[in-house]
């Protein structure tokens, strides 16, 4: 019932394509090639799609299948659960809320919560900058949490029963002393920011203030019948098939389908910021908040930082697919990796292929 089976703290850390896909250096689609391509093989995934970015190029592979039942091969339009990837695209709603002066990143939850709402009295109180940083000491979900339907475990916790929880929450640790990744907390965060701009719902606080805005046009959460055409199935060991994820009051957590073509983008923006309206929220959304070690490595807003601030990163895992991002913004590179898939092999691949096309400068 993870939004993430395994949370990757990277040690690496566009413009868009024409429909034609472009081709990569002929060593680099070997080395994906290679890469992927045992995946299939060893019935790991269903498909999987692969996109790099490097210094404004583009490159897009798609190997094994979208649907258990078909046989065309998935690629940079076909749509996949991004997981936790989402809590970037919740990050990003802080930080632009943030820089519009909706909220501050100290700001108690309480503020933006309904008055009705009786939070217990916490000291020091829980607050923004403690749900997107994974310090706020609440659990990876809320305990006792029993779906109804395991197979969908985030689809009936609406409102009623996140508002519950939260009138007699106790807290794992003091708010702010230590990391605890935490699905329930960002699931709060997205919560929050919809109550801040009085907006009904997670995907129309993420249509408003960054698809559209971005031109993300294949990312959402509610999938419209074009988009459901080209969903991939979800998938688990030997390709076995299971059940698409659905999101209600936690959507902020793990809500989001994409596209690579789309993730790529959205990398893309993240190194050129000024090419969108936009550039002052992402700019701030990068910056370190909480840190892991001594490393560097730290927590922004949603993303994971390693090495000091070279690489910014993010997994996903949903009951049938697995995702990856990782952007190498000195070098300009990111990778996005799409999977019907629960193997943690996604994220193995993409390091690799981020060594490839960004090696660390001794």
């Amino acid at each position: 019932m993870m939004v993430d089976a395994l949370l990757v703290l990277f040690v690496f850390g566009v413009l868009p394509a024409s429909p034609q896909e472009e081709a990569a250096p002929r060593a680099l689609e070997e080395l994906i090639d290679s890469l992927a391509a045992p995946l299939i093989e060893q019935r790991e995934a269903l498909g999987l799609v692969v996109g790099v970015l490097q210094n404004g190029e583009e490159s897009v592979h798609g190997y094994g299948r979208v649907t258990h039942d078909g046989d065309s091969a998935p690629d940079g339009a076909t749509l996949y659960e991004i997981g936790s990837i989402t809590k970037v695209f919740t990050g990003l709603l802080l930080a632009d809320a943030v820089e519009e002066g909706l909220v501050g990143l100290d700001d108690p939850i309480a503020r933006h919560l309904p008055d009705t709402l009786r939070l217990p009295a916490e000291e020091p109180p829980v607050l923004l900058r403690h749900l997107v940083t994974h310090t706020s000491g609440l659990p990876r979900i809320p305990d006792g949490f029993r779906p109804e339907n395991p197979q969908d475990p985030y689809a009936g916790f609406g409102v009623a029963e996140l508002y519950s929880y939260l009138e007699g929450y106790v807290l794992d640790a003091p708010p702010g002393e230590r990391y605890a990744y935490s699905n329930l907390g960002f699931g709060l965060l997205g919560h929050v920011l919809c109550q801040a701009r009085a907006l009904p719902d997670y995907e129309q606080l993420l249509l408003s203030r960054v698809c559209r805005p971005l031109g993300l046009n294949d990312t959402r959460v509610a999938l419209n019948d074009s988009m459901r055409a080209r969903f991939a199935a979800a998938s688990g060991p030997n390709s076995r098939p299971l059940t698409p994820w659905n999101f209600d009051a936690l959507a902020g957590c793990g809500a989001i389908r994409s596209t690579v073509r789309d993730l790529l983008l959205f990398a893309a923006l993240q190194l050129d910021p000024d090419r969108t309206p936009l550039a002052r929220a992402i700019r701030r959304s990068h910056e370190r908040l909480f840190s892991l070690a001594a490393d560097g490595s730290a927590v922004a807003y949603g993303w994971h930082v390693g090495e000091g601030g070279r690489t910014l990163g993010h997994n996903g895992q949903t009951g049938g697919f697995h995702a990856l991002l990782l952007i190498a913004p000195a070098e300009r590179a990111a990778v996005a990796i799409l999977a019907s898939s629960t193997s943690g092999k996604i994220d193995e691949i993409g390091v690799q292929i981020l060594k490839e096309i960004a090696p660390e400068k001794k």
